[in-house]
């Protein structure tokens, strides 16, 4: 499954949608990247590719220090799945793939 590209997405948590561009950059199985927003860019690790399945950690210090776990499912050019954020729960994540 090709998952390369940049990705506009919307994350939809119980106190905000937040809007965010990630960028990800395969290497077989594995994938890295960043994820920019309006309260910063985080890094992309620990990307994994499982079939159409994808998941991945962004370590960020805002609003505190934490780890977000992202998992979803990709269909063409969208991608659709959950972020753990931690304390402040689960959101839901829709994104679209820029051609």
């Amino acid at each position: 499954m090709k998952v390369d590209g940049v990705w506009d997405c919307v994350t939809s948590a119980m106190f905000r949608e937040q809007s965010s561009v990630l960028t990800i950059v395969s290497d077989g199985d594995g994938f890295s990247g960043s994820n920019v927003a309006d309260i910063g860019t985080v890094d992309v690790v620990d990307g994994r590719i499982e079939g159409n399945r994808v998941s991945w950690k962004m370590p960020t210090e805002k609003p505190m220090p934490m780890t977000l776990v992202a998992k979803a499912i990709v269909d063409g050019d969208t991608m659709i799945g959950t972020v753990v954020m931690g304390g402040f729960g689960n959101a839901k994540m829709v994104a679209k793939r820029r051609v």
